[in-house]
Formats: C-alpha cells, sequence, structure tokens
C-alpha cells in the first residue's frame, strides 16, 4: 500500500511539473499585453476658457438723491432722482429715469430721456426722448430721436462731422510737391557783320 501511495504521489507530482511550467509561461507571456491597458493615457492639455465679455458698469441713482452741484464719472449712470447743477459724462450714457428730476446742463456720448429735464443736452452721438420724456433747452447732438409724445421746447442743431474744408494757401505750400523749373539758357549771340563798304561814285 505505501508504494503504491508513493507512486501515485510521484505520478502526480511529474503531472504538476508538466502542466504549471506552461502556465507560468503563459502568463508571463500575457503580462507583456497587460501593461499597455493599464498605463494611464496621456490626454492633452484643455483648451483655456474663452476670456468673458466686458460688461459696461453703470451706476443707479434713485428717487431718494438729492444732488446740487456737478456730477461727473467714467460709467453709465442711471438717475431716478432729482438733480442741479451740472452733468458731465463725455463718454458715457446718461439715461434719466422717469422720476428723475434734472435742472442741469448735461454733456455725455449718449442721453436717453425718460424725465424731466430743464437744460442744455449736448451728446457725441445721440440724444433719445422716450414717450414719457420731456426736454426743455437746446440740443446739439448728431443723431437725435425724438418718440410722439415726448416734449420738447428749444432749439435743435444736428451736428456732423465736418467734412475736409479748402486748405489756406500757407498749408497748401507745405503739402504740394515742389515744382522744378527748367534752367534758362542764356545763348550767345552771333556777332553781326561788318557793314559793306559804300560803291565810290
Amino acid at each position: 500500500m505505501d508504494t503504491s501511495k508513493a507512486r501515485q504521489a510521484g505520478a502526480l507530482k511529474g503531472w504538476a511539473g508538466r502542466i504549471l511550467p506552461g502556465r507560468e509561461k503563459q502568463t508571463f507571456a500575457e503580462a507583456p499585453d497587460s501593461t499597455p491597458a493599464e498605463r494611464p493615457q496621456v490626454q492633452a492639455p484643455p483648451a483655456p476658457p474663452p476670456a468673458p465679455a466686458r460688461i459696461r458698469k453703470e451706476n443707479y441713482l434713485g428717487d431718494t438723491f438729492v444732488i446740487r452741484g456737478e456730477l461727473s464719472g467714467s460709467q453709465d449712470v442711471t438717475i431716478d432722482s432729482r438733480v442741479e447743477g451740472k452733468i458731465d459724462l463725455r463718454n458715457q450714457v446718461l439715461r434719466v429715469g422717469a422720476k428723475a428730476r434734472i435742472q442741469a446742463d448735461i454733456k455725455a456720448a449718449n442721453v436717453i430721456v425718460a424725465g424731466s429735464v430743464v437744460g442744455d443736452v449736448v451728446a457725441q452721438d445721440k440724444v433719445e426722448i422716450t414717450p414719457a420724456g420731456s426736454v426743455v433747452g437746446s440740443i446739439r447732438s448728431s443723431r437725435i430721436s425724438i418718440a410722439d409724445g415726448a416734449r420738447l421746447k428749444g432749439s435743435v442743431e444736428m451736428v456732423k462731422s465736418a467734412p475736409a474744408g479748402p486748405v489756406s494757401k500757407a498749408a497748401a505750400a507745405k503739402t504740394a510737391p515742389a515744382e522744378t523749373k527748367a534752367p534758362t539758357i542764356q545763348r550767345a549771340k552771333s556777332p553781326e557783320p561788318p557793314p559793306l563798304p559804300k560803291p565810290s561814285p
């Protein structure tokens, strides 16, 4: 019995020796194929987000404000309050709200009137008076829009870009190319022939 068990154990060891090396080789052979899948893939850096659009800042003055004096700034303004004096927003937009009561001269790039304005209005681009707006004073701008129902009492002056005017003589002399005159050549006069002798009588 012991010899038969020993023979069976030896046969099993031999069978395992023939099978296991093949499996080990198979696992070693499959290892290189599986490593690339396990490696992290290098991704391109994400594109930078687009720059946000520039938003124009705007200030709001409600109906609780009362301003006396000069109002100036470098941002768009919406006024629903009372202003007495002068408003200077040369490169900005001024919106006169429906509750605004303004007694001031106005200078701005664009003026939109929905309330009451008593004073001269000068705009670089456009003056717009809405149906509820009222202006008492002169308006000077390149574009003017007056809606039906709006009130305007005063003069209106349309300003356009001035065309190129006549050039002065001094400026024309500076800008005109210099004229070159051909040199005058003085030719020498040929000598006159001597007078013929008078025939003797």
